[in-house]
């Protein structure tokens, strides 16, 4: 299990209440020391933006604590130029910017020896009906990836889907509109990021997810990390889901995942690298359950497709409990 942490998020971080946020901001350098220090970490996925764009001295940083970039995360999402779309933006001037940016992106990875650039295309959608010439909307940003891909054909480009936010309406909203884009897109290169908080939020299953991405060679990517089911929570991993979690490390194990799963929380009064040790730790604990479990004996309770005995074989084998 290669597990890494989103730095974005370790430092301010606002609300739509509190725009300036509830703590003090740290700089890349102090944000990746702190996270070398805690146990389980092996790389940092960071940002084509901002001070971590600095490939020379954020290379020297990395190498310093032993870490590897896990993904280059595009900084598209959050910029006001791009606010109506990125590589759908209606705007063909702001459209090429958007590519160019993800372009940039794709020579940064291969710059810092990461594999992957994850798109989260959080502007891309809409808002109120009669607004939206939604197949331009899906053709154009179509379009725009595969021309991202073709870029550098050895970095994997991965869609990262999200129901919603910021736009009312996600245009690469689920898993499944996601590999509908990598299918038409027909570039080898062209994947999926699976964040296991957006397939719960629209009340999908995380393994249903890894295994349809995975299935179809296209998952590439995930960010780990809870939510109550109802919005983008960015919570502790482990805080709220327990056996879905143990089914989640057998999947990943069932489908031979060698990728990278990099925390994306959002802990904004919290201290944000105490959650994010906790997440780690929680997922090395789900996946050590799948061994005190069994895989013989999850993929019997699979079999018999019986919750009671799936139930009885996670209380005893898990809790010790007879």
């Amino acid at each position: 299990m290669k597990q890494s942490v989103i730095t974005g998020s370790m430092g301010i971080l606002g609300d739509r209440f509190v725009f300036e946020g509830y703590k003090e901001d740290c700089s890349f350098a102090e944000k990746a020391k702190k996270l070398a220090e805690i146990p389980g970490i092996q790389g940092l996925e960071i940002s084509s933006g901002g001070e971590e764009a600095d490939g020379k001295e954020t290379k020297r940083i990395l190498e310093d604590l032993n870490l590897k970039c896990a993904c280059i995360n595009v900084a598209i999402a959050g910029r006001r130029d791009l606010g109506k779309g990125s590589l759908a933006n209606p705007d063909p001037a702001l459209r090429r910017k958007a590519i160019d940016i993800c372009k940039r992106a794709s020579d940064y990875a291969a710059e810092m020896g990461a594999e992957v650039i994850n798109i989260w295309p959080g502007q891309d959608g809409f808002d109120y009906a009669l607004c939206t010439d939604y197949s331009r909307l899906y053709h154009d940003f179509l379009d725009g990836a595969v021309e991202v891909a073709d870029h550098n054909p050895d970095v994997k480009v991965a869609l990262e889907f999200k129901p919603r936010e910021p736009r009312n309406r996600s245009l690469v909203d689920t898993y499944g509109t996601a590999l509908l884009m990598c299918a038409e897109g027909g570039r080898k290169n062209l994947g999926v990021s699976v964040d296991v908080g957006h397939v719960l939020y629209a009340n999908a299953n995380m393994a249903a997810a890894v295994q349809a991405c995975a299935e179809r060679g296209r998952l590439f990517h995930m960010h780990t990390n809870d939510c109550l089911g109802y919005w983008d929570d960015d919570m502790i991993l482990g805080s709220v889901r327990f056996i879905e979690y143990i089914e989640l490390c057998y999947v990943l194990r069932k489908v031979k995942y060698d990728g990278w799963c990099s925390v994306d929380i959002f802990p904004s009064r919290e201290d944000s690298f105490a959650c994010a040790e906790e997440s780690i730790l929680y997922l090395d604990m789900f996946d050590k359950m799948v061994d005190k479990i069994g895989m013989e004996n999850i993929e019997e309770c699979i079999r018999r497709g019986d919750a009671a005995y799936a139930s009885k074989i996670v209380r005893e084998k898990v809790f010790l409990s007879k």
